[in-house]
């Protein structure tokens, strides 16, 4: 019998036992853990009167193949040093997923990870990579005059956010309290939106900090535009042509890897930062697939066995009619894979025919490019971290 309890977080006094080993295992402190325990969950791992881990998860969706799939965040897994090497860290996962799905019924559950190797041996997989991007406001190309600056309303900003996440696979459909918890934790923060023709086209969230020797740095938290030539408009916006402005930096994953800087820039000055990865595990393979959008050009049915890290073995039969997928357990098999290369696929960061050059799927041809173009994959993304 394992020495160590595992049960939820609900004793103040645990909380605050369980947060400096947070602090010191992550170099920094939880995101306001507090609205993090409220409106999620949170696992405390104990051996005796002793807190040595736990973790918090969240629930939302997110949009993938334009429509939202049930689904949660873990964040901030700790155990502290003497209490690891007997699997305590996998088991405070497990408390949480099973959370997510038994209580705000998730099909997959996401992550920000550099501890890529471990999480792939319990199914996890990479589904994004994300990156800064940092800019001098003086390469910046001039904003087109004919767009307007000013305060948006928060509910006007979500809706254009809401609308324009679809076109990726991997945002949040943001839960009603997402924005009063970013505020809570960057008191500092604030909006500011560009429209033409009276309609909000893009807007930004962001705070300045100071920079040596003098000056200021515009550090956005969020940013969206409907349209290319809205980005320069917003950067003219975030500086206000001031000298003052030294740098504007872009934090993690706030912008695309394939963002629309490329097309509008004169010259690519821009310099990225590189992250770790965002990681995904689908909870409910059947659930998860058909909750997510595919190409109504794909009428056809392939079965995929998947191979599970605890090495269990299921056959699913994929029949794509209309837009829609079905799931039937079983079936006489034509694609292999591995759990955690059917939840990049599911992403849209891995197709099977690039998975299968490097040994991470094999099979039939036709089946795995039936399987890549029912996908339709949208690029993977996930601007948001918590």
């Amino acid at each position: 019998m394992s020495a160590y309890d595992i049960r939820p977080l609900v004793d103040e006094q645990q909380m605050e036992a369980l947060l400096p080993h947070m602090t010191r295992a992550f170099g920094k402190a939880p995101y306001d853990p507090h609205t993090l325990l409220r409106e999620g969950y949170g696992a405390v791992a104990t051996r005796g009167a002793e807190v040595v881990g736990g973790g918090f998860a969240i629930s939302f969706d997110q949009y993938f193949g334009g429509r939202p799939v049930p689904s949660g965040g873990t964040a901030w897994l700790t155990v502290v040093p003497w209490a690891r090497g007997g699997r305590l860290g996998r088991r405070i996962m497990q408390d949480k997923l099973a959370w997510l799905e038994r209580e705000r019924g998730a099909a997959i559950a996401c992550m920000w990870s550099p501890a890529t190797g471990m999480y792939r041996n319990w199914g996890w997989e990479v589904g994004a990579i994300g990156s800064s991007f940092s800019l001098r406001p003086t390469d910046a190309p001039a904003g087109d005059r004919s767009y307007e600056a000013f305060l948006p309303e928060r509910e006007e900003c979500n809706v254009l956010q809401r609308k324009l996440a679809q076109r990726w696979d991997g945002p949040l459909l943001r839960p009603a309290w997402w924005d009063a918890w970013k505020q809570q934790c960057t008191p500092a923060l604030h909006h500011l939106g560009v429209r033409r023709d009276g309609e909000l086209v893009g807007y930004a969230s962001f705070v300045e900090e100071p920079v040596a020797p003098w000056g200021f740095r515009v550090v956005v938290h969020d940013f969206w535009t409907s349209r290319a030539d809205a980005f320069p408009a917003v950067l003219d916006m975030l500086t206000t042509r001031s000298l003052q402005a030294r740098e504007i930096l872009f934090k993690r994953s706030v912008l695309p890897r394939a963002h629309y800087a490329l097309w509008e820039l004169p010259n690519y000055v821009m310099t990225e930062q590189g992250w770790y990865p965002w990681m995904v595990k689908l909870i409910d393979v059947k659930r998860a697939m058909e909750a997510r959008g595919w190409s109504s050009a794909v009428e056809a049915s392939v079965c995929v066995e998947v191979k599970f890290a605890d090495d269990e073995i299921a056959s699913y039969t994929f029949v794509f009619s209309q837009g829609s997928v079905e799931i039937k357990p079983g079936g006489n098999a034509t694609v292999w894979c591995t759990e955690g290369t059917l939840a990049s696929w599911f992403t849209g960061a891995l197709a099977f025919r690039r998975a299968r050059d490097f040994g991470r799927a094999w099979g039939d041809d036709l089946d795995i490019d039936v399987l890549d173009a029912a996908l339709a994959a949208r690029e993977p993304w996930v601007p948001e971290s918590y």
